[in-house]
């Protein structure tokens, strides 16, 4: 047997043996946990591919860090792995554990940012599940006021103040903007100011909200003064079940009792309902409304219908 021969032997076995060994462990499920339990491990932002091996290494999630690396080339899944709060359930593969974090199925938190809440108070509902830091949150979104989408998320453990803000805003450019581009040609305002007034309409109304939209926008075509009374709670920095005239004259630009046009920005960030209502409104020539104390309000077109009207609700408030 010449020279030339047993090197290729060694040679054929050494791939043979390297073949086995790689198909082994990237295909083989691999007991991690005893019991089929699972385990939960954390990916940081901005880590590498081969520090993201080593973190489940020392987990013992998978078996060899060469052969796991080897694996990420070859798929070119060693650029796209993605950071997040993992659940493992036992037993799996390595690559069923690698396949995983490249597609970023992480143990999300669920939560459901309510309608109409300010950037405030998302960032207190963060905060309370532990997600961010709340002070920084409100920093970063300060000039998002009105677009961080009031939707369901699944937000993973450690994820940044930053990432939440623009997957927010990336869900209301998904949703919104396909319906801003089809709004009534006779709204004569652009994304932010419909959206500043859809803020308004979301707290003013929970139903009858195109008829509550187009009083606003027929006031502010005949630069009438949209006196909500939202508006005024947003200034005060609280919410109160009745404003009395001192309130009415609170010194603040967001003041629609006392200024003309819509308030400098947002007073919460609106919700679908709101946004269609402020895109396409009912057609009316209604400049006041009133709540009927059921959830729906009565319209009028004269200040004395206006008032006959409040006296009239006024009234049965009094004896609920």
């Amino acid at each position: 047997m010449t020279m030339k021969t047993k090197i290729l032997i060694f040679c054929s076995v050494i791939i043979i043996l390297f073949a086995g060994s790689y198909f082994y462990d990237i295909y083989s499920p691999f007991d991690f946990v005893e019991g089929n339990k699972s385990i939960i491990i954390t990916i940081p932002q901005s880590v590498s591919a081969r520090e993201i091996i080593k973190i489940l290494k020392s987990n013992r999630i998978i078996r060899n860090e060469f052969i796991t690396r080897v694996f990420l080339k070859i798929t070119g899944w060693d650029s796209s792995l993605l950071a997040g709060e993992y659940e493992f359930f036992s037993p799996l593969s390595t690559k069923e554990v690698l396949k995983k974090v490249h597609l970023g199925e992480i143990k999300g938190i669920r939560i459901t940012i309510p309608e109409g809440y300010t950037n405030v108070e998302i960032a207190e509902l963060l905060a309370s599940l532990k997600l961010v830091d709340k002070e920084k949150f409100v920093a970063l979104s300060n000039k998002e006021e009105g677009f961080l989408f009031p939707d369901t998320y699944y937000f993973y453990k450690g994820i940044s103040e930053q990432k939440i803000i623009d997957l927010m805003r990336e869900q209301f450019n998904n949703i919104i903007l396909p319906l801003a581009a089809r709004k009534d040609k006779e709204i004569n305002l652009d994304l932010r100011e419909c959206v500043i007034l859809a803020s308004i309409v979301e707290k003013e109304a929970n139903n009858d909200r195109k008829m509550v939209a187009s009083v606003f926008l027929n006031r502010l075509r005949k630069k009438i003064k949209l006196e909500s009374c939202v508006t005024v709670m947003y200034a005060i920095g609280r919410h109160k079940n009745s404003l009395y005239n001192n309130d009415l004259r609170i010194d603040s630009p967001y003041n629609t009792y006392l200024h003309y046009g819509l308030p400098p920005g947002p007073i919460g960030n609106p919700g679908r309902s709101a946004l269609e209502s402020v895109f396409n409104p009912a057609k009316s020539d209604f400049l006041f409304f009133v709540s009927r104390l059921d959830g729906t309000h009565e319209f009028s077109r004269t200040l004395q219908e206006h008032v006959t009207a409040k006296n009239k609700y006024k009234k049965i408030s009094k004896k609920i």
